[in-house]
């Protein structure tokens, strides 16, 4: 019983590391990444926050998750990697 509580624990602990790792993002030259931050405190949702380098006095934002690996906006394509 301990030897599987321990497995357990551990299993728990790595997906509670795995959910709090940022993804890297790969932005195209036209776009600056100003922040990204947790979204919820249980899940493995983000939000990432951007800039246009034309329009730099406004600040959009997108939300990704696991499942995410790329956006499109307008013409350019941001990729999403996860570790």
């Amino acid at each position: 019983m301990s030897l599987f509580k321990k497995a357990l624990g551990a299993a728990v602990g790595y997906k509670v590391y795995k959910n709090h790792q940022p993804p890297t993002i790969v932005p195209p030259p036209e776009m600056v990444i100003v922040g990204i931050e947790k979204k919820g405190g249980i899940g493995s949702g983000w939000r990432v926050k951007y800039k246009l380098r034309s329009i730099m006095n406004v600040t959009q934002s997108f939300d990704c998750s696991r499942s995410t690996s790329g956006m499109t906006i307008g013409s350019m394509r941001v990729e999403i990697h996860w570790n």
